[in-house]
């Protein structure tokens, strides 16, 4: 489980995510993160789960560790919001 420090942190510099966004509401309200679910050969986008998974549960439906894949979600929504 990812440290409640760190979780923070993400949250804060993330805007509103957390691990129990639900990646419907991720994908629609923050694009760039399409090319993380791309690059992890991930079938969110226009998934009928997406409404109901997380990011931890779509991690662990895609053999992927869930507190890896929110890193790389919140640093994608943060190289965007740097630019």
């Amino acid at each position: 489980m990812m440290p409640e420090a760190l979780m923070a942190t993400r949250k804060r510099r993330s805007g509103t995510i957390s691990p129990s966004t639900k990646m419907d509401e991720l994908l629609t309200g923050h694009p760039e993160v399409i090319a993380v679910m791309n690059r992890n050969r991930m079938l969110c986008v226009g998934c009928l789960l997406a409404s109901f998974h997380d990011t931890g549960d779509a991690a662990r439906e895609h053999g992927l560790d869930p507190d890896a894949l929110f890193e790389e979600i919140a640093e994608a929504i943060e190289r965007s919001q740097r630019r």
